[in-house]
């Protein structure tokens, strides 16, 4: 093709190869070269390396590439030059698949429009959702709806559904998304709680697309996998996803394979199925859990969910600021519901508004019967059951909530019609917005079912997570759950979040059927329960079964098992397998395994080399000068925040570690302490906290206990532990035993632990079995963690070694 007949896509990545060029090329490095390295690289690809010439075309934009692959081979090894990144760490990797499709998509703009073909015309085909004009804000999308105007209303009948809309900061911010999604696919997702207008915002945002926009929302997350493998058209639509955990959190627990993520990065990296606009929400809880990195053995179950939501997730204040009340008051004049959220709401107008006040009422006044049902509703959502809850099941776990004496002095009609009344009370309308618990509304045109399931307010839901968190359920609760209609994922979920509560008999139960039928997550479930007690023998069983059935996370349990029990050969063998797999743990594993003394002396010159660098552009002829400085820097709130950027850009968790990294480099232990011991003198929590370890490693253990202490008052987490474990270990049992209290006080339940650990050894069983309690009440105490396989047995198997019944008693053999 001429090159004054480009096309768009192509003239532009021959701008991002020249640009990537130049910046790989410094050095004195050259073209010629990065070519031999691809060719170097094709004898193990089997793909065809790409000619001098031919690169030289793809560089003008005379020809774009014909294959994808040869294009990667080159710029594969541009980017390792110009970026200088490894593929160590899990960060690293995500970073190269994300590199990867960036440039997919690239070079899938590039192409001649006669190579991009479709399965089917896309005349023929039916497109996805339904006009945004056509579409009901509240019944299609999940919109809110607004408290009715309060008594002796003069609004007309025919008043909007919906409020007058006040704009806030954040509707700027998403307005200018939404317009650019015109051009170019998009995503954002809007964060906050409960009932802070979301769903309102985003429905406010996408009224500015043309009229030839629609919108779809799959109602779950296998609707949006087989949309989207439909290969159905989906340019100019907006694809919502309210609750974006029911897609990547499916039934509260981790989408191991990240199916629906990789679906959605897929979605916005090709060309010719946009634009689009994706749409989601999330908690903050949520949001928090699909933030998290690899856990401690290396599995990262959220590495693809991260890379999605990386930049495009946008926070919706819970509060009003005094700029929107103002905005607010303007509104208020002509609508009612504004002017009585404005006086009675406080700062927190969107949740006055979704009738958040009254749910909470509603609940608070509930009879015995109601406040059963809405207790029960609510334990099995928070424990991870899907939204629609079988009344079957609800009705024969809330009766587990009856308090016996009451039901024994009521008439027959009332325990016979006990049920009915809870659901009449719970499904009342409250002022207009739904009540607290009511029937799943049946699609247009088709009649309600009687007896169909249930749906929890979120609002009340999230309310409930936190007033009930510590609460168990009682065991009628638990026999519901195994009878009762519940579909297997349900079952799975329960029996989960039974297993993590040490209710490991009742967890073993609920796993059992779906683990025969092979469920994977319910045969890792129970191979850690059986861990747990020790029966090594059957936990290896089932972890080799759930691997079978693609459990990542059963791969990396198994090989820790083999690990700890001295099988080399079955670990390494584990290993091998779960890298062949894609887990990232295991491919670091054996990479460092595989590396030579001269290789890993390489991988440090390099470092260094990289370090010199920065510290020149930063104006520093010394590393050491340069990391003083920045030491220096990471003691204030921009300079911390700076550190942690460039941490996660370099493949590390946290800034201070990253920044120990670099001090290692360094050799220069003198220049570290005095760096530390400046920040110390500030009394900065991170400075004391790594100060104390310099101190310990030099010896002064005294000065380390008191650099802890001062870390520990400072709010330091990390200073307290290394402060109460050492404080133990020389015998100050009481000022230990403050911090371990403290440290469960500041949301770290895993130090109930250690505080029975104190117990135990201080004769007090019973004591002992009280923070057992409190442990397996967080959820958050993993007992086949807390134990791996060794010679001397768990403390925890002293008092409860089989876990503990509904009523938090220790459970007997079973």
């Amino acid at each position: 093709m001429p090159e004054h007949a480009q096309s768009a896509g192509q003239a532009a990545l021959s701008e991002q190869l020249q640009q990537l060029r130049d910046r790989a090329l410094r050095g004195g490095r050259s073209q010629a070269a990065a070519i031999r390295a691809a060719e170097a690289r094709a004898e193990h690809t089997g793909v065809k390396p790409p000619a001098v010439s031919t690169v030289s075309d793809w560089f003008k934009g005379r020809t774009p590439p014909e294959d994808f692959e040869r294009l990667w081979l080159l710029v594969e090894v541009l980017e390792e030059w110009a970026s200088r990144r490894g593929r160590q760490s899990p960060q690293d990797r995500a970073w190269w698949r994300a590199r990867r499709l960036q440039w997919k998509a690239a070079w899938e703009q590039a192409r001649p429009q006669s190579d991009v073909s479709s399965p089917e015309p896309v005349s023929r085909q039916r497109r996805a959702g339904i006009p945004i004009t056509a579409a009901d804000p509240i019944r299609d999308l999940e919109v809110h709806p607004s408290i009715e105007a309060g008594r002796g209303s003069t609004a007309p009948a025919d008043a909007d559904v919906l409020p007058p809309y006040v704009e806030r900061e954040h509707d700027q911010h998403l307005r200018e998304t939404v317009e650019s999604a015109q051009l170019s696919s998009r995503l954002v997702v809007l964060v906050g709680d409960s009932s802070t207008g979301k769903t309102r915002a985003l429905w406010q945002a996408i009224q500015q697309l043309p009229n030839k926009w629609r919108v779809w929302r799959p109602v779950d997350r296998a609707a949006l996998l087989a949309g989207l493998a439909s290969g159905a058209p989906t340019a100019h639509t907006v694809l919502w996803l309210n609750e974006l955990q029911r897609y990547l959190l499916p039934h509260g627990q981790p989408d191991t394979e990240g199916r629906a993520a990789s679906a959605l990065l897929q979605l916005l990296v090709e060309p010719d199925r946009g634009p689009v606009l994706i749409v989601g929400t999330l908690w903050h809880s949520h949001c928090q859990i699909l933030a998290q990195g690899p856990d401690h053995s290396g599995f990262d179950p959220h590495q693809q969910a991260r890379a999605l939501l990386d930049n495009s997730t946008l926070i919706v204040p819970e509060h009003f600021s005094t700029e929107d009340l103002a905005q607010l008051r303007h509104h208020a004049a002509s609508d009612e519901r504004l002017s009585e959220a404005l006086h009675g709401g406080g700062h927190r107008i969107t949740q006055y508004l979704a009738g958040a006040r009254e749910l909470l009422h509603r609940y608070d006044d509930a009879p015995p019967e109601a406040r059963a049902v809405l207790d029960a509703a609510a334990d099995a959502r928070r424990f991870g059951a899907g939204e629609h809850l079988p009344q079957s099941f609800v009705q024969a776990a809330a009766a587990a909530y009856l308090d016996p004496r009451h039901w024994e002095t009521q008439t027959d009609t009332w325990r016979a019609t006990w049920f009915t009344r809870a659901l009449t009370y719970t499904a009342k309308p409250c002022r207009g917005v739904p009540g607290p618990l009511t029937p799943k509304v049946a699609p247009p045109g088709q009649p309600r079912a009687a007896d169909g399931p249930l749906q929890l307010s979120d609002y009340l839901k999230q309310h409930l997570e936190e007033t009930r968190r510590l609460d168990l359920p009682p065991a009628g609760f638990w026999a519901a759950a195994e009878g009762n209609l519940l579909t297997i994922d349900d079952r799975v979920a329960l029996a989960d979040a039974a297993r993590r509560r040490w209710r490991l008999r009742l967890a073993a139960e609920l796993f059992d059927a779906p683990a025969q039928a092979g469920h994977s997550t319910a045969l890792l479930g129970l191979a850690r329960i059986h861990l747990s007690i020790g029966d090594e023998q059957r936990a290896d069983l089932l972890f080799a079964r759930a691997a079978d059935q693609g459990s990542g996370e059963a791969l990396g349990d198994w090989y820790w098992l083999r690990k700890n029990q001295g099988d080399e050969a079955g670990a390494h063998y584990i290993d091998r397998r779960a890298a062949d797999a894609g887990e990232v743990a295991s491919m670091l594993r054996l990479a460092v395994a595989e590396m030579t003394d001269a290789e890993r002396d390489e991988m440090d010159e390099r470092f260094r080399s990289d370090l010199a660098e920065a510290a020149a552009r930063a104006g520093h002829t010394d590393i050491v000068d340069y990391l003083t400085a920045l030491t220096a820097k990471s003691w204030t709130e921009s300079g911390a925040a700076q550190l942690e950027r460039e941490a996660r850009e370099n493949g590390y968790e946290e800034g201070q570690g990253y920044l120990s990294g670099l001090w290692r480099l360094a050799h220069d232990a003198e220049a570290r302490t005095r760096a530390y011991e400046a920040g110390a003198a500030q009394s900065h929590p991170e400075a004391l906290y790594e100060l104390a370890h310099l101190r310990e490693e030099a010896g002064s253990a005294e000065d380390a206990i008191e650099l802890l202490r001062r870390a520990a008052r400072s709010g330091h987490d990390e200073g307290a532990s290394a402060l109460a474990w050492r404080l133990r270990e020389r015998g100050d049992l009481t000022e230990a035993e403050y911090w371990f209290h403290e440290l469960v006080r500041r949301g770290h339940p895993d130090h109930w632990m250690d505080l029975a650990s104190m117990c135990l050894s201080a004769g007090d069983p019973p004591g002992a079995l009280h923070c057992y309690q409190h442990a397996a009440a967080s959820g958050e105490v993993e007992l086949s963690q807390a134990w791996a396989p060794t010679t001397s047995e768990p403390d925890w198997w002293q008092v409860c070694r089989y876990g503990l019944d509904p009523d938090g008693t220790p459970s007997a053999r079973w």
